[in-house]
């Protein structure tokens, strides 16, 4: 079924897709994917401030501050958009 997904996309796909989990990237132009090890992190983190005896309610929510970024050129190339030689070179290639 992947492949067929991904035939799918490279056929009808012509304007800019953006996802954000990881197993999307063949399916999407650009994927920035939560890195879940910053997640783990910070549950710990607030688990020994549980321990510790904060009250749930005094944690603050917390926002994700890591990204995987992916970049599908395959895709991409079908588009006029051009991205950042930065954010280019900083994210992972797929669909080469």
């Amino acid at each position: 079924e992947q492949a067929e997904a991904e035939r799918f996309v490279a056929k009808y796909g012509t304007t800019l897709s953006i996802g954000m989990y990881d197993w999307m990237r063949e399916f999407n132009m650009v994927t920035m994917a939560k890195e879940p090890e910053e997640q783990g992190e910070w549950a710990a983190e607030v688990a020994q401030m549980i321990l510790a005896g904060s009250s749930p309610a005094e944690i603050p929510i917390a926002s994700n501050r890591r990204w995987n970024s992916f970049v599908n050129r395959r895709l991409l190339s079908k588009t006029e958009l051009v991205l950042p030689d930065t954010f280019i070179q900083r994210a992972q290639k797929v669909g080469e």
